[in-house]
């Protein structure tokens, strides 16, 4: 591996100018001043988000302002697919270059507020390097390791150090020993490996012993995911669930199972809720029959769009209550108050109809058991009349005659039988 090159005030500019035309930087460590860099370069190009005002204050150092200006030339230009030989199409790590990290109901911002100020982290694929930023300004020392060389000069004036590695074929042992972190972050990053679990277990030697990996995983399972395959299709998109660049797939199951073949544990779930009309994969509204609503609107995982999940070094689920103040692991805030409250709609409906369908049992059985006993009475008033019959002075005379009547038919019949005529 290529030794780090310090990178401190006016030589930055000149070395990430050389990673971005010449793209040979190999690893770079952040400008002596990094704060105006870092809040400038997070907001060139075609963003939503307005500059931090906190970075706007007067008084920033001239070569910082320089260093600022270089990534911005830089960005700008990478934007409109200039690199010299005129031409090209805008990068693709730019998508991850707008992300809201205040919004509460967002991966980022529920990823962040685990994320222990003034602690050592190991940042995987931080892209252009906004998730950096923020970290870099609550005191985290940051490492992180990105594999296009662009967007990690334009991150590096947010990290102590940036490796440009594939994460795939990433060797932490020459890389980061002797190293070790409080914290593994990988957001929205293992869905785009071919082998996830294997990264895990070879990063898992370089947590501390109260250290944790914070991940985000895409939900598969989610309704609108649902919706779409009963219709046939899998509809892939430039970003979101089914992102075009997504190897991998995951459902709450195969989240866990993840990080548990990897030899972790579970620690800590939460989860990025949107509704069934509120993601990127779109339905027929004639496919979400009420019936079905139903059904999904009861089914929290159904309702969600990612997992924010902790995980710490050691075998199978962890049964403790989450550590830094996570949710259970059934759901999160709001979201789950409400699913909770959609269910037990859904259950008090169904309950409704079977008792409705359990009156109507009833007083069938009712029915049924009147007219049963009404046939039972009949019976036993019939079998009275017989026994009156029965013991009566005439049918017991009847029955002599009766009798005689019989051994004369049987005496007749005997003879007709031995051809003898009969008597007279």
């Amino acid at each position: 591996m290529v030794a780090p090159a310090a990178l401190t005030g006016n030589a930055s500019t000149a070395h990430c100018s050389q990673a971005l035309l010449g793209r040979s930087c190999r690893t770079a460590r952040a400008p002596a001043v990094p704060t105006l860099c870092a809040g400038r370069v997070g907001h060139i190009g075609p963003t939503k988000r307005p500059v931090d005002a906190r970075l706007a204050e007067p008084g920033m150092a001239s070569d910082s302002e320089e260093t600022s200006s270089a990534y911005a030339s830089i960005h700008m230009m990478l934007c409109s697919g200039d690199d010299g030989a005129g031409g090209g199409s805008e990068p693709s790590y730019l998508k991850y270059t707008d992300v809201d990290l205040v919004y509460e109901n967002g991966s980022y911002a529920k990823l962040l507020r685990h994320v222990s100020a003034n602690s050592d982290l190991l940042e995987l694929g931080p892209a252009t390097g906004r998730m950096t930023e923020e970290l870099r300004s609550r005191g985290c020392r940051v490492l992180a390791v990105e594999r296009d060389v662009e967007a990690a000069a334009l991150a590096s004036a947010f990290c102590d150090t940036i490796l440009v590695e594939d994460l795939d074929s990433f060797d932490p042992e020459s890389a980061l020993a002797p190293r070790t972190f409080d914290t593994i972050l990988a957001a929205d990053v293992l869905e785009h490996l071919r082998d996830p679990v294997s990264l895990l277990v070879r990063l898992r030697p370089y947590l501390r012993e109260n250290g944790s990996v914070l991940a985000s995983l895409p939900n598969v399972a989610h309704g609108s995911v649902r919706l779409a395959l009963l219709e046939g299709r899998f509809p892939y998109a430039n970003s979101g669930l089914l992102d075009l660049t997504h190897l991998r797939f995951f459902t709450e199951e195969s989240a866990h199972q993840l990080f548990t073949d990897a030899g972790y544990c579970v620690n800590g779930i939460e989860r990025v809720t949107r509704g069934l009309d509120e993601t990127e994969v779109g339905f027929a509204s004639s496919t979400l029959t009420p019936a079905l609503k139903d059904l999904l609107d009861a089914d929290l995982n159904a309702l969600t769009y990612q997992f924010i999940i902790e995980a710490t070094p050691g075998p199978g689920r962890s049964t403790a209550r989450p550590k830094l103040g996570w949710p259970d692991p059934t759901g999160s805030r709001e979201a789950l108050i409400n699913a909770q409250a959609r269910h037990l709609e859904t259950l008090r409906r169904l309950t409704n109809e079977q008792v409705a369908s359990t009156d109507t049992l009833r007083r069938l059985t009712a029915e049924q058991s009147e007219t049963i006993a009404a046939l039972e009475r009949r019976v036993s008033a019939m079998a009275d009349e017989l026994a009156v019959i029965y013991s009566s002075r005439s049918w017991r005379a009847a029955q002599a005659i009766r009798l005689i009547a019989l051994a004369r038919l049987s005496s007749l019949r005997m003879r007709l039988s031995q051809g003898s005529s009969p008597p007279r």
